[in-house]
């Protein structure tokens, strides 16, 4: 029984003080609201979206009430952060005028350079003989199309040659005509 009445005082206890909490924080507050309207209101802003500005109290496009941007900036308001330009340079934050420059930085990293199969192209003669003059000399040398890669020289392409011009001195068009393809 007694540890009943115990708990009973504790609980009495304990609702008083947080009434008397409560009624304490509604004074503050209302005191703080006579405050703000003392205070000359500049326009209302959305509180989600500061950009957002309106010259009489209502709601934001987002649903929202608006909130009041006061004359003195705001000084006394609880939500918001002051610090003294004395805390700021103990803070050590330094600020510097916007330039419009290139941002550069150097990366150290690995990477991995491979032949592209697709542009790779051979090429075949068909023919004996040898190179005279090799003209793309390293492996992977870039060349365009129309660039000279090399000078061959075969014998079966120099006769071949010489009994066409034979041909085409003649005027021996059966000849000349003989060695083109369909």
């Amino acid at each position: 029984m007694r540890k009943m009445i115990f708990f009973i005082i504790i609980l009495i206890i304990a609702f008083a003080m947080g009434a008397l909490s409560t009624r304490n924080n509604n004074k503050s507050g209302s005191a703080s609201q006579s405050q703000n309207e003392k205070k000359k209101v500049l326009y209302w802003v959305a509180p989600m979206n500061p950009s957002y500005r309106s010259d009489k109290p209502g709601k934001s496009p987002m649903g929202m009430e608006l909130e009041p941007v006061y004359a003195d900036g705001n000084a006394d308001d609880t939500n918001s952060v002051k610090i003294s330009a004395a805390v700021i340079n103990n803070l050590g934050v330094r600020t510097q005028h916007v330039q419009v420059r290139d941002l550069s930085r150097i990366i150290d990293t690995v990477g991995y350079v491979t032949v592209d199969e697709n542009k790779i192209e051979h090429v075949h003669t068909y023919v004996d003989g040898w190179v005279q003059k090799l003209d793309v000399k390293t492996t992977g040398e870039h060349v365009n199309k129309g660039d000279l890669l090399f000078e061959l020289y075969s014998p079966t392409l120099n006769n071949a040659q010489e009994e066409f011009m034979l041909a085409l001195k003649n005027n021996n068009l059966t000849l000349v005509n003989a060695g083109e393809k369909n």
